[in-house]
């Protein structure tokens, strides 16, 4: 993607981030800690957020 469109989708839309809850292709990533490692983001899986 252009760099410019994204800036104007990001000026133009209010929040694109909620498409991403639909994209199957990014659901699981939660148990790649790799990915999460890379991407700097927290353990997401729910074992490291609750007891179980």
């Amino acid at each position: 993607m252009d760099i410019w469109r994204g800036t104007l989708t990001d000026r133009i839309l209010e929040d694109t981030d909620s498409d991403k809850l639909y994209d199957r292709s990014l659901d699981g990533f939660q148990h790649d800690e790799g990915l999460n490692q890379q991407l700097r983001l927290a353990p997401m899986a729910l074992g490291h957020w609750v007891e179980l």
